[in-house]
């Protein structure tokens, strides 16, 4: 006859194992099994506890999410950015307005000199065909001139991911050589490139453009200069071309190297 193993408890029980347990691999008799089946059911209560109570914790977060200490810092850097597009918006508004107006009286003393050739041309009837077509040309650019969104446009600035800085810029311009003082610049490819014949003397020459305000780009390439000296500068419409307009009291810039002009201009 073979003999039955006997139960595993600890307690040093002489009864044969009537089963085996599949978590703990112990043979245990009809008692000890029972009492090892409700000490594992006691530790799945003590989970199932542990459980209810992070419910009920992850619940009251989710319920008190709009008070977590970090909310309270989001709502002020909120705010304070909205405070800051708001008087940004507030400027870019005041700005535009400034340039939409001063723009529009451009395009209004345009307008009347236009205004008063026309009427003295009809009133003397001292007009041709070729003085009709410029007229009319004259009238088609101040339309288009117009078109506020062809004169400005709005600029973005990346450097801050979460507030964009914007500013109002003008659009390159198309500049061209149209005035010169003396006979001795010609220019050449309708005004986009200028040529000085004399080597001995100074000389002026004007872009067709006229600018009231902002920063404008102009890009100029230097194919040849004689004596590595130029100046570039600005100055007021009213001043008569002369060969020396850097010494004009209405001139402004400044004097560069040849050096220095061309690191400006790579």
């Amino acid at each position: 006859m073979t003999s039955r193993k006997l139960c595993s408890n600890t307690n040093s029980c002489k009864q044969p194992a009537a089963t085996n347990c599949e978590g703990c691999s112990q043979a245990l008799c009809t008692k000890h099994f029972i009492e090892h089946r409700q000490l594992l059911t006691e530790q799945l209560d003590i989970i199932i506890g542990e459980r209810d109570q992070f419910q009920e914790t992850l619940n009251q977060s989710t319920i008190n999410s709009k008070i977590h200490p970090f909310i309270q810092q989001i709502d002020d850097w909120e705010n304070k950015s909205i405070a800051k597009i708001r008087e940004k918006a507030e400027n870019l508004r005041s700005e535009l307005f400034q340039f939409t107006t001063v723009h529009i009286d451009h395009l209004s003393k345009k307008l009347q000199d236009l205004s008063k050739k026309l009427r003295e041309a009809k009133e003397h009837e001292s007009f041709v065909e070729t003085d009709l077509c410029n007229w009319n040309e004259s009238v088609n650019v101040l339309r288009n001139e117009l078109t506020l969104s062809s004169a400005f446009r709005i600029s973005q600035c990346d450097t801050n991911p979460f507030i964009q800085n914007i500013s109002i810029k003008t659009n390159a311009v198309q500049e061209i050589f149209e005035r010169t003082f003396d006979n001795s610049v010609k220019t050449e490819e309708n005004g986009q490139v200028a040529i000085h014949n004399s080597q001995r003397s100074y000389t002026e020459i004007r872009g067709k453009l006229e600018y009231t305000l902002n920063r404008h780009t102009i890009r100029l390439h230097i194919e040849y200069l004689s004596n590595n000296w130029a100046f570039f500068g600005v100055t007021s419409k009213s001043t008569p071309l002369q060969n020396h307009s850097y010494r004009s009291g209405s001139t402004y810039d400044r004097m560069e190297n040849i050096s220095r002009i061309g690191s400006a201009l790579a």
